[in-house]
């Protein structure tokens, strides 16, 4: 694939930063907040097929933060009216827990990022269409494989490990096969996949649970017309 994806490496303060920003076409991925700690990802077969991309080669790419400026993506009028709360797409960000990055940090690290140079790459691009896997497994105290999920700066941060980005890779190309099949059976009705599943488990003393809702969700303007 030509042109993939760009490169590239910030200095702030004694820290280097590696950045990788896909080229792929995303221009119909909206990340939306609902209200506070829920958010929902929406987008058509093309841009759930390239997300599923990116979340592999993140995986390839462990020491590189992962940066989708979908801010871009003008929401539409059904997402804005129906769905936002405030009418706009956030940023995606995807890293691992090991570059251990200071969230607070991240405009100056956007800022350095727009001035760098960046440098293409065309990597050989594929994805696993296998859905095999035991998700009870996330449930159990010896599990160290977790997905952080943090907003700020309208940004929504995806911060996990391999197995979990590879689990959430499966999960959107679940959507990216069936979401157009469902919703030409059921009309109106949105498939998705619930990847808060893969959170750190909280919950209060009540045994509710307290953490940020987090749905992949399949939806195209044109299928949707609106």
């Amino acid at each position: 694939m030509r042109n993939a994806f760009n490169k590239t490496t910030v200095i702030l303060g004694k820290k280097q930063y590696h950045l990788i920003t896909p080229k792929l076409d995303l221009s119909e991925l909206y990340v939306v907040k609902l209200r506070e700690q829920n958010h929902v990802i929406f987008g058509n077969e093309d841009c759930l097929l390239n997300l599923a991309k990116v979340f592999e080669f993140s995986i390839r790419n462990p020491s590189y933060i992962f940066y989708i400026n979908s801010k871009v993506n003008k929401l539409t009028e059904y997402l804005s009216k129906c769905w936002s709360c405030d009418s706009k797409s956030y940023d995606l960000v995807i890293l691992q827990h090991s570059i251990q990055l200071k969230i607070h940090e991240w405009k100056q690290i956007r800022e350095l990022w727009r001035k760098s140079i960046k440098e293409p790459i065309s990597p050989i691009l594929e994805v696993d269409n296998k859905i095999t896997r035991n998700n009870r497994e996330y449930f159990y105290s010896e599990n160290v494989d977790f997905l952080d999920i943090n907003d700020r700066f309208e940004t929504l941060f995806l911060t996990g490990s391999n197995r979990v980005f590879k689990d959430i890779s499966k999960d959107t190309l679940l959507i990216h096969d069936n979401g157009r099949e469902q919703y030409l059976r059921f009309p109106g009705a949105h498939d998705h996949e619930h990847i808060d599943y893969y959170a750190r488990r909280q919950y209060t003393q009540n045994y509710k649970y307290d953490g940020n809702f987090l749905c992949l969700d399949f939806y195209d303007r044109y299928l949707w017309k609106r």
